[in-house]
């Protein structure tokens, strides 16, 4: 999937307001959910370092919300809050080791400017 620099932007500020890859595809007109997230992925990738981790941060930030009311859940009874609980652990997971290399790329390149 190839997004353009403008699409790219918009991607990026509807998920830093909090949409879900599901209500970015509605608005932009990709096919699913799955197509949003990835164009978020290239959009992401495309953005400049300190960009990319800070948006990173925010998702990492979301989940971190996410799971704390899925413990919620879980405590109250819910039987599939564990599970969901499970997956986003696993994605927090990947997002963290994700910005931390990024933190550590910014930290190499100031180093080396400095």
């Amino acid at each position: 999937m190839h997004i353009d620099s403008a699409q790219d932007k918009r991607v990026l500020a509807l998920r830093a307001d909090g949409r879900s890859f599901g209500a970015i595809a509605r608005e932009l007109r990709f096919e699913d959910a799955a197509a949003a997230y990835a164009a978020y992925q290239q959009a992401l990738w495309n953005a400049p370092p300190l960009r990319r981790a800070s948006l990173q941060l925010q998702e990492i930030e979301r989940l971190d919300r996410l799971a704390a009311q899925l413990r919620e859940q879980h405590r109250g009874g819910d039987p599939n809050a564990a599970g969901q609980l499970v997956a986003i652990e696993r994605l927090r997971t990947l997002q963290l080791a994700e910005w931390l290399d990024r933190v550590a790329e910014l930290a190499d390149r100031a180093e080396l400017s400095g």
